[in-house]
């Protein structure tokens, strides 16, 4: 792996990125760009399927060259990267690169898959409310007025779906 090949998947990673988020999302996406480097535990793994929190607020913004930088050294035990909108601002875009290590995954699959080059994904968490084609806040984890109004409109409107949906499953 040189550092041409990583910076080109890094590269094409953002592009894409930035591609979803002008379709499916309103916000501006700046140019200028920041990220948060984090590691995929096995126990967290659910909890980011599902759409959940913020857990890395206070974690230390780095550039690019840092961020090239840091997945060189890890790169033989990378698994999985994946690139995520954690905050769009006016001035800057936060970006999260979430990474699995191939030494987390158990025994019989880290033998087939050891030699493997990691995959890099682009991703953007759609809130429930968003519909087929209507374009949503990119910031919509980070709460606000917005998005509580949404939700709000989106639960009345589908309560009764709720309820019957819950006591089917609980």
């Amino acid at each position: 792996m040189t550092q041409k090949n990583l910076q080109t998947n890094i590269e094409l990673s953002l592009a894409n990125l930035l591609k979803l988020a002008e379709i499916s999302c309103w916000n501006k996406i700046s140019n200028n760009y920041l990220f948060i480097f984090s590691e995929i535990k096995d126990s967290d793994f659910q909890y980011h399927k599902k759409g959940g929190g913020n857990t890395n607020k206070r974690s230390g913004l780095l550039d690019l060259n840092l961020v090239t930088e840091m997945l060189e050294k890890e790169y033989a035990d990378l698994y999985d990267i994946n690139f995520y909108i954690f905050k769009a601002k006016k001035f800057h875009t936060i970006i999260e690169i979430q990474y699995y290590r191939k030494s987390s995954l158990d025994k019989e699959f880290f033998d087939t898959i050891k030699d493997n080059q990691p995959m890099f994904h682009s991703k953007i968490a759609m809130p429930m409310y968003a519909k087929d084609g209507k374009k949503f806040d990119v910031n919509w984890k980070s709460g606000g007025i917005f998005h509580s109004w949404k939700m709000f409109i989106y639960n009345f409107k589908y309560r009764k779906r709720i309820k019957m949906y819950s006591k089917e499953h609980y």
